[in-house]
C-alpha cells in the first residue's frame, strides 16, 4: 500500500495532478480515490500514513496552485467583461468554477474523513504509537490550511468539530513535532473561529511549563528542541491568541501571576510562574502598541478607550503582585531573571498606566533584583540553556530601558543616590560583565540628560569619576607590575574602565538629543571634551604604552571614535589634534611589535575620520582656509596608518605565529580588510585627495599605486574562519 500511494504521488508530482484532476481521472474507473485515501487513514502502519501524507501534500500543492489560477481568470474576467470575442475567456472561467466547487467538495470530505480519526488519534497515543499520530496530524493540519480561504467564507459543506477536536488531542500530545504541526494550523483560525482562542490558551499556558524531566540537564537535545519550540512556534502562537481573545488572555496570565506570587513554595511553581511571565513576554511588543499611542498628563491616561484602560490595570496588578512577593517566589534564578525581561519589555508602558506608582514599584524592583543577584550564585549555565541571561544581566537591561523611558522620575536625590550605588557596586565586587555595566551607563546618562543644563557638567564628572580614579590605580599598577601572569587581568580591567569611559561620552551625547536645541547640543559636546582634556594625560599614557595589548587598543580605538562626533568647529581643533596624535602614536607603536591584529580598531577611527572631515579636507586642495588644518590632520592619519600597516610583520594565520623578516602584503586577513575599508571611505568622501596622497620623497599617488598592487596579493591570501 505504501509503494502504491508513493507511486501515485510521484506521478502527480511529475504531471502536476492537483486533486481535483486526480478525482476526475478516477471518476472513469470503479476506484473512488479520496475514499481510498480515507480507508488509508486508519492504517496502524506509518510507512502507509506517512505516504498518504506526503501524497495529500502534492495534491494539494498542485490545487493551491489552481486556486491562483482561477483568481487571475476573476481579474480578467472583470476587465474584459464589457468587450466583445470573449468566448474563450468565459469556458476557461467557467471550468475554473467548476473546478473550484469540485475543490470545495473534495476538501469538505477531507475534513470529515480526517475529523473521524480523532478517535483513534486517542488510541495511537495512548500506545505510544507517535508516528502515526504524526501522520495524522500532518494531515488534519494540511488539509485545514488548504481549505482556510473556504471555511472563512462560510463555503464548506461539513462540519469543522471533527478536525478541531483532533488538533486539539494534537496539540496536547507530549512530542514537540505533533504539537508542533497542530499549534501552527490552529493558530490561523483564533481570529475566525468564535472561541477558539478560549480553549486554546490553557493548552499553550501548559506548553509553556518546561517539562521536568528537561529542568536536570540531563537531556541536552531534549532541552534544546523544547527551547526552539517555545520562542518561536509557541510564542507565535500566544501572540495569535490574544489578538484572539485579548483581555481574556491578560486576565488568566494576571490571575496566575498574583496566584503564584502567594502560593506556598514547591519544586513545580518556578517553572509555573516563570511560564506565566514567558505568556505576558511574548505578547509585549501587542500590547505596548496601542497604549504608547496615548499621552501621560502625570497621573492618567487621556483620551483612552476602555480596553486599553482595562490592559493598564492588568499590568498594574503584575507589578504589584511581584512588588508584594518580596523575593519569596521570584528569588529563583530563572524566574527573577524572567521577571526583569518582563520588566525591560513593558519599561515604555509603565509610565503611561493610571497609578503613578506602577512605574516607581517596578524601577524598585529591577533595582532590588540587581542588588540580589550581586548577593546571589553563578546560575549561568542553566540560564543559558534556557536563553536567559543572569538575571543580573537582565536586571541591568530592565534599568537601563526604565531609566531611558522616564529618566526625569529618577532625578529625585534619594533616587539618584541608589542609582550611584549600584554604578559604583562593580567595584566593590567585580562580579558585573562590561557589557552590563554598559548597559546601566546608558540609562544613567539619559537620566542626567534630563536634568537641567548647568548640572550637566558636575553629574558627567560623577559619573565618570570612580572609573577615572580606577583608570589611574590600574596604570600605575600595570606600569610597575613585573609578573606576567597578571598583567593580562590588568589589562583587561583597563580596557573595560575606557569602554566606560567611551560609553559616556556616546550616550550622554546622543540622548534625547530631538528636545535639544542648538545652543545645548553644543554644551553637552563642551561638558564632554572637558571631561576628556581633564584626563587625558592618563588616557594618553596608556594608548602610548599599552595599545600593543589587543584589548586595551579596541577600547581605544572605540573611544577615539565616539569623541570623533564631538568636533563641532574650528575652535576645538586642538582637541581634534590630540585624537589624530593618540591614534598616530598607538599605531607606529603596534607596527613595531608582533601584534598586528591590534590595529583594526584603531583603523576603524581613521575611517570615522575620513567619513566625517573627508569633505573638508576635500574642499581645502585649493584654498587655504581653516579647513586645511583639517585636511593635514585626515593626510597624517591615513599616511600614518598605510605605514603601519605595511610594517606589521608577517602573520601566520594558520597557526597565529608572526614572522618579523616578511613585510608588505603579508599581514592578517583582518588588518588587510579594515586598511581597504578605510581607503575606500577616501574614494567616496575625498576621491581628489586620495589619488594625490603619497609621502614627500615620492610622486604623487604613490600610496593609490601601492594599494592597488597590493590587492591581487590580498585577494590570494588563505582566509580563515
Amino acid at each position: 500500500a505504501a509503494l502504491s500511494f508513493r507511486a501515485l504521488e510521484s506521478w502527480c508530482r511529475s504531471t502536476s495532478t492537483g486533486i481535483v484532476q486526480l478525482r476526475q481521472i478516477f471518476s472513469s474507473t470503479n476506484i473512488n480515490i479520496l475514499e481510498t485515501i480515507a480507508d488509508a487513514m486508519y492504517s496502524d502502519a506509518a510507512i502507509v500514513t506517512d505516504a498518504v501524507s506526503d501524497l495529500l501534500d502534492v495534491l494539494l500543492d498542485f490545487c493551491r496552485r489552481d486556486s491562483k489560477i482561477s483568481s487571475g481568470l476573476d481579474i480578467a474576467q472583470s476587465l474584459l467583461g464589457m468587450m466583445k470575442h470573449s468566448n474563450q475567456l468565459d469556458l476557461a472561467q467557467q471550468l475554473t468554477s467548476e473546478n473550484r466547487r469540485s475543490k470545495i467538495i473534495i476538501l469538505s470530505e477531507l475534513v470529515s474523513a480526517i475529523g473521524l480519526q480523532r478517535f483513534r488519534f486517542s488510541e495511537r497515543q495512548r500506545i505510544g504509537d507517535n508516528a502515526v499520530c504524526r501522520c495524522l496530524a500532518r494531515m488534519a493540519a494540511r488539509i485545514l490550511l488548504e481549505a482556510e480561504d473556504d471555511i472563512k467564507k462560510g463555503s464548506m459543506e461539513t462540519s469543522l468539530d471533527g478536525i478541531f477536536d483532533l488538533l486539539f488531542k494534537a496539540m496536547s500530545h507530549p512530542s514537540l513535532d505533533v504539537s508542533g504541526i497542530a499549534l501552527e494550523a490552529l493558530s490561523a483560525f483564533v481570529h475566525s473561529e468564535k472561541g477558539l482562542s478560549t480553549r486554546l490558551l490553557p493548552l499553550l499556558q501548559g506548553k509553556a511549563i518546561i517539562p521536568f524531566h528537561l529542568v536536570s540537564g540531563e537531556d541536552i537535545n531534549g532541552f534544546e528542541e523544547y527551547r526552539n519550540f517555545r520562542e518561536r512556534v509557541l510564542n507565535d502562537a500566544l501572540v495569535a491568541c490574544y489578538e484572539g481573545c485579548g483581555l481574556f488572555f491578560l486576565e488568566s496570565c494576571c490571575s496566575a501571576i498574583e496566584e503564584f506570587c502567594i502560593a506556598n513554595q514547591s519544586s513545580h511553581l518556578p517553572y509555573q510562574f516563570e511560564a506565566a511571565l514567558f505568556c505576558m513576554i511574548a505578547v509585549s511588543e501587542e500590547i505596548a502598541k496601542p497604549l504608547r499611542r496615548y499621552q501621560h498628563d502625570g497621573s492618567s491616561l487621556i483620551n483612552v478607550d476602555a480596553d486599553a484602560q482595562q490592559t493598564s490595570s492588568f499590568l498594574e496588578r503584575i507589578v504589584s503582585a511581584l512588588a508584594k512577593n518580596a523575593f519569596s517566589s521570584t528569588s529563583h534564578p530563572l524566574v527573577m531573571a524572567r521577571m526583569c525581561i518582563f520588566l525591560n519589555k513593558y519599561a515604555t508602558v509603565f509610565p503611561l498606566c493610571s497609578s503613578e506608582n506602577t512605574f516607581e514599584t517596578a524601577s524598585e524592583l529591577a533595582l532590588s533584583s540587581f542588588n540580589r543577584s550581586l548577593e546571589g550564585g553563578n546560575y549561568d549555565a542553566f540560564l543559558d540553556s534556557c536563553d536567559v541571561k543572569s538575571p543580573l544581566s537582565e536586571s541591568c537591561n530592565a534599568l537601563q530601558q526604565l531609566l531611558r523611558s522616564c529618566p526625569a522620575h529618577f532625578s529625585a536625590p534619594t533616587a539618584m543616590n541608589a542609582l550611584e550605588n549600584a554604578w559604583k557596586m562593580p567595584y566593590a565586587c567585580r562580579k558585573v560583565d562590561i557589557e552590563d555595566r554598559e548597559s546601566l551607563c546608558s540609562g544613567l546618562c539619559y537620566v542626567i540628560s534630563s536634568l537641567p543644563s548647568e548640572q550637566w557638567s558636575v553629574s558627567v564628572e560623577n559619573l565618570a569619576k570612580p572609573l577615572v580614579a580606577c583608570l589611574s590605580v590600574l596604570a600605575k599598577e600595570a606600569d610597575t607590575e613585573k609578573n606576567c601572569d597578571i598583567i593580562p587581568s590588568v589589562m583587561k580591567r583597563i580596557s573595560h574602565e575606557i569602554l566606560l569611559l567611551s560609553s559616556i561620552v556616546r550616550y550622554f551625547d546622543q540622548a534625547d538629543v530631538s528636545n535639544l536645541d542648538d545652543g545645548k547640543r553644543a554644551l553637552r559636546g563642551k561638558v564632554l571634551v572637558t571631561l576628556l582634556n581633564r584626563n587625558w594625560s592618563c588616557l594618553k599614557h596608556i594608548g602610548e604604552t599599552y595599545s600593543s595589548q589587543e584589548v586595551v587598543a579596541e577600547a581605544i580605538g572605540r573611544l577615539l571614535s565616539d569623541s570623533l562626533w564631538l568636533y563641532k568647529s574650528v575652535e576645538e581643533l586642538s582637541f581634534l589634534r590630540e585624537l589624530s596624535n593618540l591614534a598616530k602614536t598607538s599605531m607606529l607603536g603596534i607596527a613595531k611589535t608582533n601584534k598586528p591584529t591590534s590595529l583594526p580598531s584603531l583603523l576603524l577611527f581613521v575611517k570615522t575620520m575620513v567619513e566625517l572631515h573627508g569633505q573638508n579636507a576635500e574642499t581645502s586642495l585649493q584654498t587655504n582656509d581653516e579647513n586645511s588644518f583639517c585636511r593635514e590632520i585626515v593626510v597624517d592619519l591615513i599616511m600614518v596608518s598605510y605605514e603601519a600597516v605595511r610594517l606589521c610583520p608577517r602573520l601566520d594565520v594558520t597557526n597565529g605565529s608572526s614572522d618579523a623578516s616578511t613585510q608588505g602584503s603579508n599581514t592578517s586577513t583582518d588588518l588587510v580588510s579594515s586598511m581597504f575599508a578605510t581607503l575606500s571611505s577616501c574614494a567616496k568622501h575625498c576621491p581628489r585627495l586620495l589619488v594625490v596622497l603619497a609621502k614627500d620623497d615620492q610622486p604623487l599617488g604613490e600610496l593609490l599605486r601601492l594599494s592597488v598592487e597590493a590587492a591581487p596579493d590580498a585577494l590570494k591570501a588563505r582566509e580563515v574562519e
